[in-house]
């Protein structure tokens, strides 16, 4: 009998530990869907699993799997739906579990993205909690027959019908604004050069290059060290670099703006009294009216105005947008704001607003 108690008291508390770990981890990544599918880009990235053909679905991918899990959470902590919740989770966390465990090793991915900007995890730290989670579940699955259900069916199932439209009305709206709920090194009054700044006796992090070459058809990784630029008939595919020991690092590493010649204009943006960017990582996926109203806009700012893209100036002079155009990393851009395009606003350096033009 005491045996007994103590593995309902068991499975009780796992139940709620995992259910709201899975209610929180849904929630961060509803608030801002297109982390979550930038993410999803990188796992698909040739680095990783080298899937490009599913690049296309990424933000389908994030919404699907935010539900998922936000449905599975709820059904853990209603005690309902209990075998299908349980072999799901411990399918899809078996799955995660598998590809934290290669990004690891690899180095392909150097934050899982688990609890999107709220929480970073290393590729490491993100498979223990994947192993962790995967016995807790398979505790559950074992003591199943102790789960009771806390509501009825009908109940239930309304929470369910609920969750779903939550989740697919905060995912339509927040992948047409900036997130409600702010976890990203950019927020409201950060200043970024402040964010920039390392102490002197800071212990700093070791990075590595990792090139991909192809050579007669056949893609080969190389190190530094490997030389492959000056590898005969070797064309160059891809660049990245991987973190090998982890050291100080501030909570701003990637900012910088160049003007069309390649010189760094980052001191002089950050040193402005007051200035607005507008910032577009994909020029492709705005429509012309959007430009439109982007235009009229900055025609009626009286501080200066900077374009911040990856995109020629030529492209912007096409919409009748004349003001200076500096080039920034794509992956910056997409760090800064979520919206295409979005309006930053800069009082030496630090960011007094952030808003999205639809």
């Amino acid at each position: 009998m005491i045996e007994r108690t103590h593995k309902k008291t068991i499975t009780v508390a796992l139940r709620i530990i995992l259910g709201l770990t899975f209610v929180f981890s849904s929630f961060v990544k509803l608030i801002d869907p297109l982390g979550l599918a930038f993410k999803i880009e990188d796992y698909l990235s040739a680095e990783a699993l080298n899937m490009p053909f599913f690049l296309p679905l990424a933000e389908d991918l994030s919404i699907a799997l935010i539900a998922l899990e936000l449905i599975l959470g709820l059904s853990l902590l209603l005690g309902r739906f209990k075998v299908f919740t349980l072999w799901t989770l411990f399918v899809l966390n078996g799955a995660f579990m598998l590809l934290t465990l290669y990004t690891a090793i690899t180095g392909a991915v150097s934050d899982c993205g688990c609890f999107g900007d709220a929480i970073p995890m290393g590729a490491w730290e993100s498979f223990i909690k994947n192993v962790v989670i995967c016995v807790m579940i398979i505790i559950l699955i074992v003591w199943q027959r102790f789960i009771k259900p806390i509501a009825g069916f009908r109940t239930s199932m309304s929470v369910v019908a609920l969750a779903f439209a939550v989740v697919y009305g905060m995912s339509y709206y927040a992948l047409h604004n900036e997130p409600l709920i702010d976890f990203r090194p950019y927020k409201v009054g950060v200043n970024i050069k402040e964010a920039m700044t390392i102490p002197p006796d800071a212990q700093l992090p070791v990075y590595e290059n990792r090139w991909v070459y192809e050579i007669d058809g056949k893609k080969h990784k190389f190190t530094d060290e490997d030389e492959p630029w000056n590898i005969r008939e070797a064309r160059f595919v891809s660049r990245k670099s991987v973190l090998v020991k982890d050291g100080y690092r501030p909570s701003i590493e990637n900012f910088m703006v160049m003007d069309i010649y390649g010189g760094d204009m980052t001191e002089i943006l950050l040193d402005e009294k007051d200035i607005y960017l507008i910032l577009c990582y994909d020029y492709d996926a705005v429509d012309e009216k959007t430009w439109e109203k982007v235009k009229k806009w900055a025609d009626e700012q009286d501080s200066p105005v900077w374009i911040v893209s990856n995109a020629s100036s030529e492209r912007f002079a096409s919409m009748g947008l004349l003001q200076p155009v500096m080039y920034a990393d794509p992956v910056m851009i997409k760090t800064i704001v979520r919206s295409r395009p979005a309006i930053v606003h800069l009082q030496k350096g630090t960011i007094i607003s952030k808003e999205s033009i639809k």
